[in-house]
């Protein structure tokens, strides 16, 4: 984060009303009046007339702009929703039947009832047998969600930082395509343990500027009494954040609550939760759990979930909730029209042993065995032969195996889904294969003779690229040991 951006955030406001004309003031500053003077405000300290420069009116300013956009956008939204309500009204007094668009085709889960306040929007997952739960979170966990976008799908990553009493520090990364290139986040923040807990509040966008910490809300994961709530088959209140420009007055709003402007100084908490936030009762669909895929520490495998829903005045959101209550992660979610998300991989870091009690890896043990090994822990900016650095623990893996065997020579080959054409996507793969090869000769040291590169675009698909989990199964590496 920016370090001036840090130390303004991490200073006090003073929140009062004005002598003169009661108006609310930041600081020092009156947002309705002039500039303060010991005759208008015979309290004013040292301090705070410190305040009352350009800092203050930057707060001032940002406090009463948003206030207006606020109002601008809650007003546009009551009509909205009462030009809905007045055709409704329409329609039943003629007897007209609505017709309801679905969300998306997909049949109702296999041992679930579909309910009619939602439209499933992701597949027709199984019911669950014994799938396993995985591991407990600990540090270096790295949970990978993919977002489909109208310019393709991308990936967003959180990884495990710290969890201690506080509760648990997020590292996230995410870099969303936009006409210009990427719109590049990268933050941290801390889910309070009596957040995860109790609250009700899921606060699942990122933004650059927020708070690292957003009180009463979780992120990744629902609360353990939300989770209690629909494990039980009991309705729960439910908050999360809309999209588009609800979305970032959203985030402008916790970016706000950062420099610690109150809510009342913005429209209020009614105007406050009417524009920036969803409110639902959320419920469970159906009584069975569902088998849902993920690949965990590379390894495709089901996890069991239950699926739970809400209708809202922008239609409806569907979710998809791991079946653990001391950790329910969020495993997939879509509201109305918007994005649909889906976590497609979770790892953890390895276990630290003795350097003579450390087994074959994973990646060793298929090359020896098959001679082909699917790699999903490298990862590239959208578009782009760019390595993430949360490529690193893959690549210095594969350095160690090579080293452990000088003799074998490997083929690096690239693959993607078939978003875009043919001939985008062979170069594609081409240029990132040749970036594999690249970065272990240059920081691994791998010798350069010992490694081949090819691309194979869309053409060797190993799942559906009708779904967004199987299109980001598709996007890999192979590596062929020749």
């Amino acid at each position: 984060m920016d370090r001036d951006n840090d130390a303004i955030r991490t200073e006090e406001i003073s929140v009062t009303n004005c002598i003169r004309c009661k108006a609310p003031m930041i600081g020092a500053y009156c947002t309705a009046c002039s500039s303060p003077s010991s005759a208008t405000h015979p309290t004013v300290t040292k301090e705070q007339e410190d305040r009352s420069g350009p800092r203050g009116l930057l707060f001032a300013g940002l406090a009463v702009v948003m206030a207006a956009i606020l109002a601008i956008t809650a007003s546009a939204y009551a009509m909205h929703q009462a030009r809905l309500k007045a055709k409704q009204l329409v329609r039943d007094a003629e007897s007209v039947p609505v017709t309801v668009e679905p969300v998306a085709l997909s049949s109702p889960v296999a041992g679930t009832e579909q309910s009619d306040a939602t439209t499933a929007a992701f597949p027709a997952w199984q019911s669950s047998s014994a799938s396993p739960n995985p591991a407990p979170p600990r540090s270096g966990m790295l949970v990978v969600t993919a977002i489909d976008d109208p310019q393709g799908d991308y990936e967003s990553m959180k990884q495990i930082r710290s969890i201690d009493a506080k509760g648990i520090t997020l590292a996230y990364h995410g870099a969303k395509p936009t006409e210009k290139g990427q719109d590049i986040t990268d933050l941290e923040r801390l889910v309070l343990a009596q957040d995860l807990d109790k609250a009700h509040d899921y606060a699942q966008l990122f933004s650059r500027n927020q708070p690292q910490s957003i009180p009463g809300t979780t992120a990744i994961t629902v609360s353990r009494e939300v989770f209690t709530d629909l494990s039980q088959n009991r309705s729960s209140a439910f908050t999360f954040q809309p999209e588009g420009i609800r979305g970032a007055i959203s985030n402008m709003v916790n970016v706000l609550s950062g420099f610690g402007v109150s809510s009342e100084h913005l429209g209020g908490d009614a105007e406050l939760n009417k524009v920036s936030k969803v409110q639902c009762t959320l419920h469970r669909e159906g009584s069975a759990l569902v088998a849902f895929p993920v690949l965990l520490d590379d390894q495709p495998t089901t996890l069991p979930a239950l699926r739970a829903g809400c209708s809202t005045d922008d239609g409806p959101a569907e979710f998809y909730i791991l079946n653990q209550p001391n950790y329910p992660l969020m495993l997939a979610w879509k509201f109305g029209a918007g994005s649909q998300l889906q976590v497609t991989k979770i790892s953890y870091p390895p276990t630290a042993k003795a350097a003579d009690d450390l087994p074959s890896s994973h990646i060793e043990q298929q090359l020896k065995e098959n001679k082909k090994v699917e790699i999903y822990g490298i990862y590239f900016d959208f578009g782009s032969d760019h390595l993430k650095p949360e490529s690193e623990p893959v690549l210095r893996e594969i350095g160690a195996v090579l080293a452990a065997h000088p003799d074998w020579k490997l083929k690096v080959s690239g693959h993607t889904d078939n978003i875009g054409g043919d001939d985008y996507n062979l170069d594609l793969s081409t240029r990132r294969s040749a970036a594999v090869k690249a970065e272990l000769v240059s920081k691994y040291h791998v010798p350069a003779a010992a490694l081949d590169t090819s691309g194979f675009g869309a053409a060797q698909p190993i799942d559906t690229n009708a779904t967004l989990a199987g299109r980001a199964r598709n996007r890999r590496v192979e590596l062929v040991r020749e």
